[in-house]
């Protein structure tokens, strides 16, 4: 069969090159824009969820050491045994520490303590480290990048309040007192003796041991386990006198350093333990916060003694330095109880690099004058950066 060849051509349909080309021009027009659309839509939502994420730990943190500063003091400040006129704050605030833990040495620490904890001010900043015993205590600067280093101390016993008076000379491994009802199995405990009229004794923490079963008339408690030592740092039990008292700190006290290191990162420090940051498990110093960039902090005091009407914002320098209120005198004792509240101011930075220049070159904490302002330069400028501050009263001396 002849087929015509004119039909043939006639019948087949496409598009020419020129038609190609222009679908492809188009296609590849209308796939930039979705791609610009697409890759803005991405930019902003990074940068949404790395300000939530700053905003989320800025609120986390600021609760986690809420909760801290809210009990500092708890055990250490308050209490009059009865018909004894004994106060707890005379004869443990100021005390240097003297701790082991499973027979070694913490307190006084034996060497330098691990970053970012390893540039303390003084009188912190010598070998061995001889720590004081006081509710909160703001070392001015001292983390260097990370602004402020806090140092937050109290028990948890519940009874704590109340010293226990010894009715005898300790001996190296029991104390007796007029009660056991006090103290029950795993306690820790704080053994402190009358001050001088110029200084504070040191003070000595034990463990009660679980051995301890509290029964009617009983006034023996016995001593063992892992915060127990009959001497420490040339420090013995049995060179207390019957005058000395026995605080029950609880199971669980807080003698803690807070300080921003690598990472911004907001580091916890437990002073009861020997430092282990390689542990994997139990790492002390521990991350306590990220995206934490610098902490800051004051003092809100009375300016004139019990006169609420003068209270005030001050910095954590001259006579509310660290030093001068760690001198363990009575007059630095006084100085400590004329603490009533304490106002933290973080500064958070994203994690996320932005190719733009996203943020000033200064940032400010605590209002925009006056002596309590803190400036912090900043030259990562491709970071967003955001500021939360918040007041918290310290409950324990204030009664």
């Amino acid at each position: 069969m002849n087929i015509d060849k004119n039909y043939q051509l006639k019948s087949q349909h496409g598009m020419s090159l020129v038609e190609l080309l222009v679908a492809l021009v188009i296609g590849l027009v209308v796939s930039l824009a979705i791609y610009g659309v697409l890759t803005a839509s991405e930019g902003r939502k990074r940068t949404t969820t790395s300000i939530n994420d700053i905003d989320k730990a800025g609120t986390f943190a600021l609760f986690q050491l809420d909760q801290v500063l809210r009990s500092a003091g708890s055990g250490l400040v308050g209490g009059i045994t009865s018909g004894s006129g004994i106060q707890a704050a005379s004869y443990t605030v100021g005390c240097q520490i003297n701790a082991a833990n499973n027979g070694t040495q913490v307190l006084p620490a034996p060497a330098t303590l691990p970053a970012p904890f390893d540039a303390l001010p003084a009188p912190l900043n010598a070998s061995p480290i001889n720590f004081r015993l006081a509710p909160a205590i703001i070392m001015n600067g001292a983390a260097g990048a990370g602004g402020d280093v806090l140092m937050v101390m109290s028990g948890s016993g519940g009874l704590a309040e109340t010293p226990s008076k010894f009715s005898a000379v300790p001996t190296t491994s029991t104390f007796n007192v007029k009660t056991v009802a006090g103290f029950t199995a795993g306690d820790i405990a704080l053994v402190a003796r009358a001050p001088s009229a110029t200084a504070i004794s040191p003070c000595l923490i034990e463990q009660v041991s679980s051995a301890l079963v509290p029964t009617a008339g009983a006034s023996v408690v016995p001593l063992s386990g892992q915060y127990y030592q009959a001497t420490v740092n040339g420090l013995a039990l049995s060179s207390y006198p019957v005058t000395a008292v026995a605080l029950n700190l609880g199971k669980d006290p807080i003698f803690n350093l807070f300080a921003v290191g690598s990472n911004n990162t907001l580091f916890k420090y437990d002073l009861l333990k020997p430092p282990t940051a390689d542990t994997v498990n139990d790492p002390n110093p521990s991350p306590f916060v990220d995206s934490v960039f610098q902490m800051h902090a004051l003092y809100g005091v009375y300016t004139t003694p019990g006169n609420v009407a003068t209270f005030a914002w001050v910095a954590p320098t001259g006579a509310y330095s660290a030093a001068n209120l760690l001198a363990g005198t009575p007059a630095a004792n006084a100085a400590l109880m004329n603490i009533k509240a304490i106002k933290i101011g973080l500064v958070l930075r994203s994690s996320l690099l932005e190719k733009d220049t996203v943020s000033a070159n200064k940032i400010t904490l605590f209002g925009s004058t006056g002596a309590t302002k803190v400036e912090i330069d900043l030259t990562a400028l491709n970071y967003r950066y955001r500021t939360v501050e918040v007041t918290v009263p310290l409950r324990n001396p204030l009664m």
